[in-house]
């Protein structure tokens, strides 16, 4: 009876506390998964990051691009107190080469008579190169003969190029909107009328 109550009471034991399961395989697993994890995480993180300095760099690349080419503006001044030109400046930075302007024929022919019908006929089939804040002047008229010019737009298309690309620029102007202005050149041809008054008075003593 002793023998039997001994061996239910070890069973009991048994029972109440199981032997230990070998979990180092378990293990193993788990461990190996969450590295598997954290190699995709990181993976996925380095993909990412790399897409993004891309962007990042030729972002950057494109604006110091943008900010380093040439830039040829086209428009009109006067010129040493009385000569209406065009005036095709290169206002980037960089030398703006195999410089063209494309300028419609009907401007062209109205502007007839005029120093500029020569002149613009001569411009069209030029090949320039500006270098950095360079300008080129094309003599039109004298600022009196402006309305004979405004009976049409000057339409000029424009070309050049650096190292890196060709560039193309679409330029109107439209003389008539001028016929009312007083077209002013600078204070220098002012001094100069009153340099000249004050020479005569002095000169002739009155």
């Amino acid at each position: 009876m002793d023998n039997l109550t001994e061996a239910i009471l070890n069973l009991n034991d048994t029972l109440a506390t199981p032997p230990p399961v070998d979990m180092s395989g378990w293990t193993m697993v788990g461990i190996t998964v969450v590295y598997v994890i954290a190699t995709i995480a990181i993976c996925v993180f380095n993909f990412w990051s790399a897409k993004e300095t891309k962007k990042q760099t030729s972002e950057l690349k494109r604006q110091f691009d943008e900010i380093n080419r040439p830039n040829i503006d086209v428009t009109h001044e006067i010129v040493r107190g009385g000569l209406l030109c065009l005036k095709i400046e290169n206002t980037g930075k960089k030398l703006a080469q195999n410089v063209k302007l494309e300028i419609d024929d009907d401007f062209i022919v109205g502007a007839q008579g005029l120093l500029g019908n020569g002149n613009l006929i001569e411009l069209k089939n030029s090949v320039l190169s500006l270098g950095i804040e360079q300008k080129w002047f094309v003599a039109l008229c004298v600022p009196w003969e402006v309305s004979k010019m405004n009976t049409k737009l000057l339409k000029i298309d424009t070309s050049y190029a650096d190292d890196r690309q060709t560039y193309t620029k679409h330029t109107t102007i439209d003389f008539s909107q001028y016929d009312w202005a007083l077209m002013y050149d600078s204070p220098l041809g002012d001094i100069s009328g009153y340099i000249k008054i004050i020479s005569d008075k002095i000169r002739t003593g009155k």
